[in-house]
């Protein structure tokens, strides 16, 4: 460990050597940004949350009597005829109005002002406008983007909340751990940034989302890319174009099984300089019942949980760039309970750490749109077992396996972004590099490897370059979408492997207008390349596996398409969406679970992997607004495809083939109410479709779970006082989303907040 160290004290130097460098050349690049000038004058493109161009939105110099309308293309242009400061405001009839202030323009300088403009989602019923395009469905590109409004007219409380229904998204959650999936892939292969940081661990490949605070984010975007995708989580940029003023806000809540929760944020701005701080600590305490499938009752112990997480974010403008930096803190020590069988597993701790920083800059380079963000992020955790436990089946000692492994890992990188407008479109070119440093070891037995499997000791480099172009035309009333693009990726694993890659990728759409409704038609297909996790342990069904020094990356190729019907905007009382999304991807070098001698779980690639299915995705909203409804539902075949294998044909490990979700949220002057349900077909822990050890070898039964919410919001002068109750499993279902391990049953929830 301490040589480890030793070179991890080297490469943070190193970092902090390319931190500097990396200063250096935004300061040199702001430079060249002012040094360039150009007639008196402030130009543009409005677009909405996907990029397509708004035609016909309004652009007002406020407190004069200037302004313009965009042209087909989103662009505008408006003339300055003296230096001074200068506020814009953009608005259109389907979208939320938006303003940027303190503008500063100087003679013979031009400045470039773009707008992003959120559309109307949901609408209160003195609002008689609905938009027809929503930023849940912009998926011409294969792209979802989520604004913090559109989460919190459903009174969501937590991410898996938002993701659920959303086409395309499931959630795999188990004891407090929640993991996503995009269209049937290995959660593995969604990767998952929180203002550009990397949050997948490097032991198990997965991002665990069940921690991060809802609170603290406001925009979620998705992006389907191959057999996977990534998921980029943003906190709020203070001091930026929405204007948000000073805000101190506290929330508490209180639930079953002793569950709390306390969350303090400020927000601060001042003249071109905005930050904010988060703090949030929450605790589970108690244990719970459960029912076997033969009606046998339990207690289930070992529970607790506590986390404590603090973040924090400083931006500042200079004219055109914007300067960033932000860091986040975690530290969870949680309770792992025994399994159901006996002998059961012994039941274990697991406590980890992790801290991250990033700092970046934005702005534009004449017209060029730039970004540039630097990372560093460190981690550890450490997973234990004691010796001997109580069986609480057979009334007996039961003496077992001690564990007690301890993995630490450091990750930093950098990542830049260019955007440059063209005729009908823009070009992109994104760059990123990672290095990743990870050491695990077996502390009872002082070796660096684990369970006597696999390397203790692994780093990883991946150099990741993309070039898209985003093409749109409009043609009488049709408008047409045309991205192609490639990446190239380069994997680095100097202990196993040596990858490089070309992956191409083309997403295609068009857009008609109907007398009634928008018609949509779109095609996509993409490949990708996802690295194995590192191999040392992984969290398999709520206990560790050991490890595999062999893994291969998991690569593949998706193919998509869909059609979906739009409701125009208008003066009518109702809106609504249909989506109907087909896929086929088949994945290589997919890795699953078996079993070795020892009965215990390690990971191994399996040959190939088809997926063929398809998704219903219905929103429908009603007295303008008041009332909104959603539904979905998604059929995924995804099949063991090695002719002549004895698996062939299977049905991959926990993946459901049925499942679907549906929500309806009431909203009624400051009163919210919001019921939702979501069901899961049987699932298989193993590609053989049977376990000896699940239940009754049929792998998981299926489910199906229910929750309501209500809120209620008060205004008191200057304080916002918002008040939630709500019952998580209202029919106190049994069920189990991993092996053997059981959920609660029927959970309540208070939650008071206020900002000011």
């Amino acid at each position: 460990m301490k040589q480890f160290f030793q070179s991890s004290r080297s490469f943070v130097a190193g970092f902090f050597t390319l931190m500097i460098r990396f200063c250096l050349l935004s300061l040199l690049c702001i430079s060249v940004g002012q040094a360039e000038t150009s007639s008196s004058l402030i130009s543009g493109v409005v677009t909405d949350s996907c990029g397509a161009p708004i035609s016909n939105a309004h652009i007002t110099i406020l407190d004069t009597k200037y302004g313009t309308v965009t042209d087909n293309d989103g662009n505008y242009s408006i003339p300055i005829t003296k230096s001074g400061n200068y506020s814009l405001a953009v608005s259109h009839i389907a979208y939320v109005k938006s303003i940027k202030r303190d503008i500063l323009v100087y003679q013979d300088q031009n400045h470039n002002v773009d707008f992003i403009l959120s559309p109307v989602i949901i609408v209160n019923p003195e609002v008689t406008v609905i938009t027809a395009r929503q930023d849940l469905s912009c998926n011409f590109e294969q792209k979802i983007t989520i604004q913090r409004d559109h989460w919190q007219n459903k009174g969501a409380h937590k991410i898996s909340d938002i993701l659920r229904e959303i086409p395309g998204v499931k959630i795999y959650e188990g004891d407090g751990s929640q993991r996503i999936s995009l269209r049937g892939s290995p959660t593995r292969t969604v990767k998952v940034d929180l203002d550009g940081i990397p949050l997948n661990d490097a032991g198990t490949g997965e991002a665990e989302l069940g921690q991060i605070n809802i609170d603290q984010i406001s925009t979620i975007q998705i992006d389907f890319e191959g057999i996977g995708g990534r998921v980029h989580l943003r906190t709020e940029e203070f001091n930026s174009d929405n204007d948000i003023d000073n805000t101190l806000s506290t929330a508490t809540s209180i639930g079953a099984y002793g569950r709390s929760e306390f969350n303090a944020g400020y927000n601060h701005n001042y003249n071109n300089l905005g930050g904010g701080i988060l703090l949030r600590n929450e605790s589970s305490k108690n244990d719970f019942k459960y029912k076997l499938d033969d009606g046998a009752s339990f207690k289930r112990i070992n529970n607790q949980m506590n986390t404590f997480s603090s973040s924090g974010k400083l931006n500042y403008k200079i004219d055109d760039w914007k300067l960033s930096s932000s860091i986040y803190w975690e530290d969870t020590q949680r309770g792992i309970p025994g399994l159901l069988y006996s002998p059961p597993t012994p039941e274990a701790n697991l406590q980890s750490d992790r801290i991250s920083g990033c700092i970046g800059c934005k702005g534009f380079i004449k017209s060029v749109k730039c970004q540039f963000n630097c990372f560093i992020f460190k981690y550890t955790s450490r997973y234990s077992s004691p010796r001997e436990q109580y069986n609480r089946l057979t009334d007996d000692i039961v003496y077992q396996y001690p564990e007690d492994n301890k993995q630490v890992g450091l990750r930093y990188g950098l990542s830049s972004n260019s955007e440059l407008p063209l005729n009908h479109g823009k070009l992109l070119l994104d760059y990123s590099y990672q290095q990743d440093r990870y050491k695990g070891k077996d502390l009872l037995r002082d070796k660096v490897t684990i369970s006597a499997v696999g390397l203790g000791y692994a780093k990883r480099s991946t150099n990741s370059a993309n070039l898209k172009w985003q093409y749109w035309k409009q043609i009488s009333t049709v408008r047409l979408y045309f991205n192609p693009g490639f990446d190239l990726e380069h994997l680095d694993d100097e202990n196993n492997y040596n990858y490089t890659e070309v992956l191409p990728s083309i997403n295609t759409a068009l857009e008609k207008e109907l007398d009634y409704c928008i018609l949509g038609l779109n095609l996509g297909w993409g490949r990708s390349i996802s690295a194995p996790p590192f191999n040392a342990l992984f969290l398999v069904e709520n206990a560790y596996a050991v490890g595999n020094s062999k893994l291969k990356p998991e690569r593949g190729d998706a193919f998509t398409g869909g059609i979906n019907l739009t409701s125009k905007y208008s003066s009518n009382d109702l809106y609504w969406r249909f989506d109907l999304t087909a896929f086929h991807s088949i994945i290589r070098d997919l890795i699953v679970w078996r079993r070795n001698y020892q009965n215990k779980y390690y990971p191994d690639n399996m040959n190939r992997v088809r997926s063929i299915g398809f998704e219903i995705n219905n929103t429908t909203a009603l007295c303008k607004g008041a009332v909104s409804l959603n539904s979905s539902y998604t059929y995924n075949r995804s099949i063991n495809d090695i002719p002549g294998d004895t698996n062939f044909g299977n049905q991959t490990p926990l993946t459901a083939r049925h499942s679907g979700s549906g929500s309806i949220s009431i909203k009624h002057k400051h009163v919210n109410l919001h019921l939702a349900g979501r069901w899961v077909g049987r699932r298989y822990s193993t590609e053989a479709n049977q376990d000896p050890r699940s239940t009754a070898g049929r792998g998981l039964a299926p489910y199906a779970v229910y929750d309501v919410y209500l809120s209620r919001s008060f205004k008191l002068k200057k304080i916002l006082l918002t008040c939630e109750a709500g019952v998580d499993n209202i029919f106190d279902v049994s069920y189990r989303v991993i092996e053997r391990s059981p959920m609660p049953g029927r959970t309540y929830n208070v939650k008071i907040g206020m900002t000011l």
